[in-house]
């Protein structure tokens, strides 16, 4: 029961790496969508909570149960932290990792006004770059891949924030990029990590693959940003299913990230 509710939230909340993850093998897809459902489970807490208390308490508790999950004690009963622990201790999946990406959850919360491009840039460090470098190691990537690994989650992950941009502007969260010059800092940024970490593909293992297909959809995205910055906040920078699904496809047919 734990793996079908794990998968039905990762499919609800972020369908993009739910689909990617299709692509692994039945055990490696488990622990991966137990990733990314820990992913989902911390980055709503910011929006289910509004007071700065409730917060720390709900992140506290994620800490805890990872905490317990790497020393091998009991973790909380519920369907993602024990999933999740699973993941943790059959694969030694460090928790400095899992603490980053709440602390950086953290801040984005507390912060007023705009972070600007460091704050930015640790962000995405901290949350698509960790997520990515996280599942990477449950599909046995070395530690020789992480520079590249984390440059192309970076990419991906700044492709992810540029689309949900107009939707964190409208409920007064928009803590980053507020202005198109920051916007085009992001987006040639992008591009640039993503390149670099394309030039360096061969430190990653093809096992790896399905951890990387989670950014799929950056290059449309980053293009259509590029080409039109204001389409940002004024259009948005979604494609259609086909476009989408095809992209997908293409990229798992011929094993190229």
């Amino acid at each position: 029961m734990n793996a079908k509710s794990v998968a039905a939230l990762v499919q609800e909340q972020d369908p993009d790496r739910y689909a990617s993850a299709q692509v692994a093998n039945q055990n490696d897809r488990k622990m991966l969508l137990s990733l990314y459902a820990f992913n989902c489970e911390v980055a709503q807490v910011t929006w289910r909570a509004k007071d700065p208390l409730t917060v720390a308490m709900r992140f506290q508790w994620w800490i805890d149960s990872v905490e317990n999950a790497v020393a091998g004690d009991e973790v909380p009963r519920h369907y993602v932290s024990q999933s999740l622990a699973e993941s943790i201790r059959l694969k030694a999946l460090p928790k400095e990792g899992f603490f980053r990406l709440i602390a950086a959850l953290h801040d984005e919360f507390v912060l007023c006004g705009d972070g600007g491009r460091d704050g930015f840039t640790k962000f995405i460090e901290n949350t698509a770059g960790e997520v990515m470098w996280l599942a990477s190691q449950i599909l046995g990537a070395p530690l020789s891949a992480q520079t590249t690994v984390r440059d192309f989650g970076w990419g991906s992950g700044v492709a992810v924030y540029l689309r949900a941009v107009g939707q964190l502007k409208a409920r007064g969260r928009l803590r980053f990029l507020n202005s198109e010059s920051d916007q085009r800092w992001a987006v040639d940024e992008a591009m640039a990590r993503i390149r670099r970490a394309r030039q360096n593909r061969l430190t990653v293992p093809s096992r790896v693959l399905p951890a990387l297909l989670a950014g799929w959809r950056a290059d449309t995205t980053l293009r259509r940003a590029r080409n039109d910055v204001a389409s940002i906040l004024n259009r948005g920078l979604c494609e259609s299913e086909f476009s989408k699904r095809w992209t997908l496809l293409s990229r798992s047919l011929t094993r190229r990230w």
